[in-house]
């Protein structure tokens, strides 16, 4: 597999910034990777503290163990100041992922796109 296509489909398929790799570009994969990473690490620990408080709430007996009474807390849990950090860290992951795509296809040799 060619290098022009294999940089754009590690980008889009495995995780943004491994195109770059590929290309030889370590400035920018490593610029790429670390917000990735970053943003990953957000929206992790968001949705991890939201679900520990669920959790906490059944262990208390606050809310029961059924399933329509955990959907609800966890609805519940979804609004606030944390929801905007994770919406924010959802963008810019999307935004590092569309960028890498693309700039890993720009970058790639021209001769070696046929």
């Amino acid at each position: 597999m060619s290098r022009s296509l294999k940089a754009p489909l590690l980008s889009a398929l495995v995780f943004p910034g491994l195109g770059h790799l590929v290309l030889r570009h370590y400035f920018r994969a490593a610029v790429l990777i670390v917000v990735a990473l970053g943003a990953l690490e957000v929206y992790g620990s968001v949705t991890v503290d939201r679900a520990m408080g669920v959790l906490d709430q059944v262990y208390s007996g606050e809310i029961s163990a059924d399933p329509a009474s955990i959907s609800a807390a966890v609805t519940a849990a979804s609004s606030g100041p944390d929801e905007t950090r994770a919406d924010i860290a959802l963008l810019v992951m999307a935004a590092c992922w569309l960028a890498g795509i693309v700039d890993s296809y720009r970058l790639s040799p021209p001769r070696d796109l046929q």
